[in-house]
């Protein structure tokens, strides 16, 4: 039996089973400077990483299947609950008036980071570590 008779198979079952987390380059994050993702946009695409938002970013919207934690600090540093909160897809449109909303304690976020939170792929071993920060 050829290697490549075994290779592919399975290629195409693993590609089968994370065709939603592989589309468009996933992981990333969208953020426009105006609301309703107007204005100077620009994506990111860093998962685990630490981000460091622009001032005045007023729409964020992550991927699908993808969190972001945002923080009042440039560093991603955990301070408290009140330093932080916590963005799923489909994002907001006015970040300000969200942060307000939801009573985050800050009107604008400084840094933050990103991670996966879909279900976890059926060919992925089980205990594997997937969306940890």
């Amino acid at each position: 039996m050829h290697f490549s008779t075994l290779l592919f198979p399975l290629l195409a079952l693993i590609l089968d089973h994370t065709a939603d987390a592989i589309d468009n380059n996933p992981g990333g994050v969208y953020m426009c400077s105006g609301p309703n993702f107007a204005g100077t946009c620009t994506r990111q695409n860093t998962p685990g990483m630490c981000i460091h938002v622009m001032p005045g970013h007023s729409s964020i919207g992550p991927d699908k299947w993808f969190a972001c934690t945002l923080f009042d600090n440039g560093s991603c540093e955990e301070n408290g609950p009140q330093h932080k909160f916590v963005l799923k897809h489909p994002g907001t449109v006015d970040m300000k008036a969200e942060l307000r909303k939801k009573g985050a304690g800050f009107d604008e976020a400084k840094s933050m980071k990103c991670r996966y939170t879909g279900p976890t792929p059926k060919w992925l071993p089980v205990g594997a570590p997937i969306g940890q920060e």
